[in-house]
């Protein structure tokens, strides 16, 4: 299935206003994209909620309030944010540990199941990352024209491949693949 453009711009733009760059910008951006079934769930469009956070009723989740039941477990409720950036911020607090210690997807897939983040088994969890990577990674070929590959090192650290490098590859490639959500803005005006 093809991304939502329009809806990755925006959410692209909200991580970035909240803060996110370098492999955090990646590693949610590729979280919300498997989440979302690539950025297009209805808890995303109809309570501006990304990444299905439940409400807390808590002041730290800034500009929320009590969403529709989880279908799974209807004593919780998703949070409804008012604003793309306030779920940013929420999303950013609750991954923060995760996404600072994890060098990989596949660490950051492991992080977040200690966290209890997801009921997945790990490696399901960890392959919807890297398959929403690898969509992301054709997105970025076509509006930059350089290729992401995945070092054996890591398995998941994008880099440009030497092969077809080309000027903006003297730029930092994570800082690039952070400028998605701009590419995407300009190129669908």
């Amino acid at each position: 299935m093809e991304y939502n453009l329009n809806n990755l711009k925006k959410i692209a733009f909200a991580l970035q206003e909240a803060g996110a760059t370098g492999k955090e910008f990646v590693f949610l951006l590729c979280q919300v994209g498997h989440e979302t079934g690539d950025f297009a769930s209805n808890v995303f469009l109809t309570h501006t909620n990304a990444s299905g956070i439940t409400w807390a009723n808590k002041p730290y989740q800034l500009n929320a309030t009590k969403g529709e039941p989880l279908k799974e477990n209807p004593k919780y409720h998703y949070a409804r944010f008012k604003t793309l950036k306030d779920w940013a911020v929420d999303f950013r607090r609750i991954t923060r540990k995760s996404t600072t210690q994890a060098g990989s997807l596949a660490e950051y897939a492991a992080l977040l199941k200690k966290q209890n983040y997801y009921k997945d088994p790990v490696t399901i969890y960890a392959n919807g990352l890297q398959n929403a990577f690898k969509k992301l990674s054709v997105i970025y070929t076509k509006l930059t024209g350089n290729t992401l590959i995945l070092p054996k090192s890591t398995g998941t650290t994008p880099v440009v491949d030497e092969k077809k490098k080309n000027k903006l590859t003297k730029m930092n490639p994570i800082f690039l693949f952070g400028m998605i959500g701009l590419f995407i803005y300009f190129y669908k005006k």
